[in-house]
């Protein structure tokens, strides 16, 4: 047991008997040999630092916990339906789902004929989505790109080449198909082309011999 010269408590060991010293008691108040112990004490980085290391590491540690459910749930709202369900290879996701309240009209055309995107295609996605009529995207989340939309239906598209092999379409230019991308009568690129409020979406597709 260590007294305090100053105040007559007790204190079971030394670290204490100091740490108490420098919260207790004025440094002026202190006899020389005190000052120099408690000024050294706290130099070494002894019983001082114990405590705001150990507090620093916990804060540390909620911290990083909550950075970590921070990204867990950015991305949980960037990325509400899974990615695997996705046809193919997509080059640009989107992101900040519900922060975009869109609508674009969309139309295929098969070897000069409309092919009918019904019921089948509806809800498949949180991103981006067809409404009732079957003809009009609804666009919630940003950077959808016609290539991605596509993909989350069940076709894929690259270059010249298009496919889907639940409806047996296939265009592969090695084979004489063709895939056209035009919004508002313009040609785009499906793999980098962001779906935008009020586009009018055209996809002509000329099936492989």
């Amino acid at each position: 047991m260590r007294d305090c010269d100053y105040c007559k408590r007790s204190f079971e060991d030394e670290d204490a008997y100091i740490e108490h010293l420098d919260a207790d008691h004025h440094k002026r108040d202190l006899g020389i040999i005190d000052q120099h112990r408690v000024s050294r004490e706290k130099s070494d980085g002894g019983v001082f630092d114990s405590l705001p290391f150990s507090v620093t590491v916990v804060g540390i540690v909620i911290f990083g916990l909550l950075i970590g459910a921070g990204v867990v749930l950015a991305f949980s709202g960037q990325f509400s339906t899974s990615e695997s369900d996705l046809t193919g290879d997509v080059d640009i996701y989107p992101t900040n789902h519900g922060e975009v309240d869109n609508n674009a009209e969309i139309e295929l055309v098969v070897d000069g004929d409309a092919y009918s995107l019904t019921d089948d295609y509806m809800d498949q996605n949180d991103h981006v989505y067809l409404t009732d009529d079957g003809g009009t995207l609804h666009i919630t989340a940003e950077h959808v790109t016609v290539e991605y939309f596509l993909a989350s239906i069940g076709m894929e598209v690259g270059g010249n080449d298009f496919s889907y092999s639940d409806g047996d379409i296939s265009a592969i230019s090695n084979d004489g198909g063709s895939v056209t991308v035009l919004v508002n009568d313009e040609e785009v690129t499906p793999e980098s082309y962001e779906i935008n409020d009020g586009d009018n979406i055209r996809i002509e597709v000329s099936t492989s011999d």
